[in-house]
C-alpha cells in the first residue's frame, strides 16, 4: 500500500516530466563559496586523456551534463578518438532507462510516505528559505513537501539551469549517447538505482545542507552555470579544481564530497581498468569533476597506467 501511495504522489508531481528528471548534474555540484570569475576559454583545451596499460589503450573525456549549442562541433581530435573507439562507456545511460522504471524508483527513494512529510526533517530556517524561494522562482510548495531535500535540490537546480539557457539535450554525454546509437555498444559505468541511492543514502542533515546550498544560490546560479560551462570549454583544470575545493574543504560538506566524488571515483577507475584488460578500446564519458585533483579517477589511473592529456 506504501508504495502505491509513493507513486501516485511521484506521478502527480512529475506529470509528463519523463526522461528530463534523470538529469542529474553530478558532475557539477555547487558549493555556496564559489568565486564567480571568468574562465579563460582561449585555452580551449578539453578534458581529455588516453590511458595505456600495455598495448591497451581507452579515452577519457571530462563531460558537463548540460550545455548550449556553441559547446559544438567539439574537437578533432576527440571526434577522432570517438571513431576509433569500439565502445562507448557512460556514468548511466539514461536513454535507457523507461519514465516508468524511473517513477518505481523515485518513488521508492525520494518520497516521505504520509503523514511523514519534507517539514519534519529540516530545520526551520531551512523550511521558511524554501517557501521563499519557490516564491521567487514562481512554484507552488504543494506536493513538493512530500518530496526528500535531495530531490527537491536537484529539481530546483534543473529549473536554474534552464533558466541560464543550459539544456541537457547538449550535455556532452548526451551528444555521445546519440552518436553511438545502433553504431558501437554502449556500457552504463553505474546503475541508476546507485545514483538514486546515494542522494537518498545522505543523512537528514547531509540532504539539508545540500538543499541550504542550491537555495542560497538564488540570483547567482546563473552566473554559476555559465562559469562552469566557461571552464569546460576552457579545459581549465586548474580552475574547476579550485572550484571544487571550498566544498571539499568544508567541513559540513566534505562528507557529500567522499560520497560523490572519492568514493565513486574509486569505482570509476576500476571501471576504465577492466576496459584495459578486456583489450577493447573504449571511449569513457564522465563528469569532469571526476577528473580532476587529487583521488581523481586519472589520480587513481596514473598509479598503474600511463596517462597523458590530450
Amino acid at each position: 500500500m506504501g508504495l502505491i501511495v509513493r507513486n501516485q504522489t511521484v506521478l502527480r508531481i512529475f506529470g509528463a516530466m519523463g526522461r528530463a528528471a534523470l538529469v542529474f548534474f553530478v558532475g557539477f555540484f555547487l558549493a555556496s563559496s564559489v568565486c564567480l570569475q571568468s574562465a579563460d576559454v582561449s585555452k580551449n583545451k578539453a578534458f581529455f586523456w588516453v590511458v595505456r596499460s600495455g598495448q591497451a589503450k581507452a579515452y577519457v573525456l571530462g563531460s558537463i551534463h548540460v550545455g548550449k549549442p556553441d559547446f559544438f562541433p567539439l574537437e578533432d581530435k576527440v571526434e577522432r578518438a570517438f571513431e576509433a573507439s569500439d565502445m562507448l562507456a557512460v556514468e548511466v545511460n539514461i536513454n535507457a532507462v523507461s519514465p516508468s522504471a524511473l517513477m518505481m524508483t523515485l518513488a521508492a527513494k525520494a518520497v516521505y510516505l504520509p503523514p511523514d512529510s519534507l517539514k519534519n526533517h529540516v530545520s526551520n530556517d531551512t523550511w521558511v528559505l524554501l517557501q521563499n524561494s519557490l516564491k521567487t522562482r514562481g512554484l507552488p510548495l504543494g506536493q513538493l513537501q512530500q518530496l526528500k531535500p535531495w530531490l527537491i535540490a536537484l529539481m530546483i537546480s534543473a529549473i536554474d539551469r534552464e533558466k541560464a539557457g543550459l539544456s541537457d539535450k547538449y550535455g556532452i554525454d548526451q551528444y555521445f549517447l546519440k552518436r553511438a546509437k545502433d553504431q558501437k555498444p554502449i556500457i552504463s559505468i553505474e546503475y541508476l538505482e546507485d545514483q538514486l541511492g546515494l542522494f537518498d543514502g545522505f543523512s537528514d542533515r547531509e540532504q539539508e545542507d545540500f538543499l541550504r546550498g542550491v537555495l542560497e544560490e538564488g540570483e547567482k546560479a546563473a552566473d554559476v552555470f555559465h562559469l562552469l560551462s566557461d571552464i569546460w570549454k576552457s579545459g581549465d583544470e586548474q580552475r574547476l579544481e579550485s572550484l571544487l575545493k571550498p566544498w571539499k574543504n568544508d567541513p559540513a560538506l566534505s562528507g557529500l564530497y567522499k560520497k560523490m566524488f572519492d568514493n565513486r571515483n574509486q569505482k570509476m577507475a576500476a571501471q576504465v581498468l577492466e576496459f584495459l584488460r578486456s583489450g577493447s578500446t573504449v571511449f569513457v564519458v564522465v563528469g569532469a569533476g571526476h577528473l580532476v585533483g587529487d583521488n581523481s579517477v586519472i589520480d587513481i589511473l596514473r598509479q598503474s597506467c600511463h596517462v597523458q592529456r590530450l
